[in-house]
């Protein structure tokens, strides 16, 4: 996008935030006059600057206090010890078994609900599809879903609790060096491909929504935005949806109702068909993986952050901007490497070559230039790694 043509969207972008909401649609049409191409652009960036959770997911907004009726409560064997987190569509419990004919089982579950003033049966309908895409799923480093039911006419998931913490947090706390660092991301990647082999896109790939155990094995939570690669297995009622090739059954409007409705990615994560409203794809999946590696690798986003001020420049950075290679991000940082990684000359000088390629490939903001699918992405890291290895012997 020209600088002119992106100062004046911009601008009045800006201008039409500050209107009543009535009042937009007449005022952008009086801003752009004929200019059609300012037009569109504007109007899809209010669309999108529109939805209150642009820049957070469910998985990311802090806990909001449960309210009392529900903690203490029993859903079959299990009782709800406490609030993890509550989101868009429904609250996430820490729940101990409390089985009287087993006192001494105290077993850890994660229970996933409706929340309490948005349980409707249209989120209850969302919730029973998440826990179908779950079932599909065996992976040891995916928070399985142990079983579903329902209590008291509402239904629940009942997934694995992950005792962890954020792997980019982890990855500080323990000082991971370079090549663990790279194995974490393989490890993920296989998680990923599995879900991609039984036609399911994970769709919000962060720090956030990976844990590392005691073990140091990462697990993948929260697939509450995941959708089935195969548009026949939509739910009725339920937003379309593209894949890799071509989009079956997809409109711009239900593309965009499901942006709207579900909070569908996290600003600094989004890959740019997601800031576009444009289907999901595995190359999506493929994006958000890349930019995490990018971070575990760099310490920094592959957006700048701190350059964005406002919603509107975020968006246009994701999609008009290609991120800075990571060894030239690492050298231009000025910044202490973090505990594990090395200084950044040396580190830029791992990073150049195969890792910059493979990187900037994933993070390309067109889709088809990516890797296919995260198997592929995997067998692209391994390769990195010896790369890797070969220059710190």
């Amino acid at each position: 996008m020209q600088s002119l043509h992106w100062h004046r969207v911009k601008l009045v972008v800006e201008q039409a935030l500050g209107c009543p909401r009535a009042a937009r649609a007449a005022f952008v049409a009086q801003a752009c006059g004929d200019d059609d191409g300012v037009r569109t652009e504007v109007e899809s960036l209010l669309e999108m600057a529109d939805d209150d959770d642009f820049l957070e997911t469910p998985a990311s907004l802090p806990p909001a206090p449960a309210l009392p009726e529900r903690i203490g409560q029993r859903f079959g064997a299990y009782r709800l010890e406490r609030q993890l987190g509550r989101g868009g569509m429904g609250e996430v419990y820490l729940a101990a078994r409390d089985d009287e004919l087993l006192p001494a089982r105290r077993e850890q579950v994660v229970l996933k609900m409706p929340r309490q003033d948005l349980d409707t049966p249209e989120m209850r309908r969302r919730l029973e599809h998440e826990g179908r895409l779950l079932g599909r799923l065996h992976h040891p480093g995916i928070a399985l879903l142990r079983g579903s039911g329902r209590a008291r006419t509402l239904p629940f998931l009942m997934l694995e609790y992950v005792d962890g913490i954020a792997i980019d947090a982890w990855c500080r706390r323990h000082a991971i060096g370079v090549l663990q660092r790279i194995d974490l991301v393989i490890a993920l990647c296989d998680a990923v491909a599995h879900a991609h082999e039984r036609g399911v896109v994970h769709r919000d790939i962060k720090a956030g929504n990976v844990l590392v155990t005691a073990e140091g094995r990462p697990k993948l939570l929260d697939f509450g935005i995941a959708q089935p690669l195969n548009a026949d297995e939509m739910e009725p009622g339920m937003p379309s949806f593209g894949r890799q090739h071509g989009v079956r059954g997809a409109t711009r409007d239900a593309i965009r109702r499901e942006e709207s409705d579900s909070a569908a990615f996290t600003g600094e994560c989004a890959a740019p068909e997601q800031v576009r409203n444009q289907p999901s794809t595995t190359a999506t999946d493929v994006h958000g993986l890349a930019g995490l590696a990018y971070r575990l690798l760099t310490g920094q986003t592959p957006h700048d952050s701190s350059t964005h001020t406002t919603v509107v420049d975020t968006m246009r950075a994701i999609c008009h901007e290609d991120p800075l290679l990571a060894s030239v991000r690492v050298r231009r940082s000025g910044c202490a490497p973090e505990p594990g990684l090395l200084p950044p000359d040396r580190m830029a000088s791992l990073l150049h070559g195969d890792v910059d390629a493979l990187l900037a490939a994933a993070l390309s903001r067109d889709p088809q230039c990516r890797p296919r699918d995260a198997l592929s992405l995997n067998r692209a890291f391994v390769r990195c790694r010896r790369t890797v290895a070969q220059r710190l012997a």
